[in-house]
């Protein structure tokens, strides 16, 4: 036998926050989304970028607008790196914002 109560009503916090559902506002840059960045691909160990010795990072976003020194840097070593593996220096800028 079902024990679950019946649903007469949503229950959900209409004060909670949600997601935008409308459509893509005038001058908003389209959000970035790289599907399976965060499981299959971090074991295609050629993605990761060489920063210093023993350091390596995964390029997901690069904030130009907001960044400092450090960003350009990932920026430059990555152009480098995805050169020297075949995908193009270009490969980089599918992360730059």
């Amino acid at each position: 036998m079902d024990t679950t109560p019946p649903r007469t009503h949503d229950r959900r916090d209409p004060h909670a926050p949600a997601g935008f559902a409308g459509g893509q506002p005038f001058g908003l840059v389209p959000e970035m989304v790289l599907g399976g960045a965060l499981n299959s691909s971090l074991q295609d160990d050629k993605l990761w970028v060489p920063q210093s010795e023993g350091v390596w990072f995964k390029p997901l976003m690069l904030n130009v607008s907001q960044g400092d020194e450090d960003v350009f840097s990932k920026i430059d070593n990555a152009r480098k790196h995805f050169d020297a593996i075949g995908l193009g220096a270009g490969h980089v800028q599918r992360f730059i914002r």
